[in-house]
């Protein structure tokens, strides 16, 4: 799967625009399973974040101020984002690497994301567990 990294400098301050290289440095690779759950520890400090394109489907990780994870997927059929934890969060990369649909409920747990919205006329909600 393709992954772009974004990692800030420390002590950089809250703003409109960054500039890469000098706020932050990008790095695109392609990735597996495992590696993109080492790219996922790499997020430490606030705006820190990783992209995963998995052909279907792309997961956008991003540390929260409040050092919590956030994430938003989006796939074929679903739109969906909700505050996470690392384990959660593995569990998310191993799913969309796997290729199996993402469903209202966060994979691995009987817990709703915090927000979703179907995408398509041909999804009944009530069918998808």
């Amino acid at each position: 799967m393709k992954a772009t990294l974004h990692k800030f400098k420390s002590g950089v301050p809250q703003r409109d625009l960054y500039a890469k290289g000098e706020d932050f440095e990008e790095l695109e690779i392609e990735v597996d399973c495992t590696e993109a759950k080492e790219l996922l520890r790499q997020l430490t400090l606030q705006r820190d974040s990783v992209y995963l394109d998995v052909g279907n489907s792309s997961v956008f990780f991003n540390m929260e101020s409040d050092a919590g994870l956030w994430v938003e997927i989006t796939s074929d059929t679903l739109w969906a984002t909700s505050d996470i934890d690392i384990d959660i969060a593995e569990q998310i990369i191993e799913h969309a690497y796997e290729g199996k649909d993402f469903t209202k409920h966060i994979p691995t747990t009987n817990r709703e994301w915090d927000a979703y919205a179907f995408i398509g006329t041909s999804i009944n909600s009530d069918e998808i567990t």
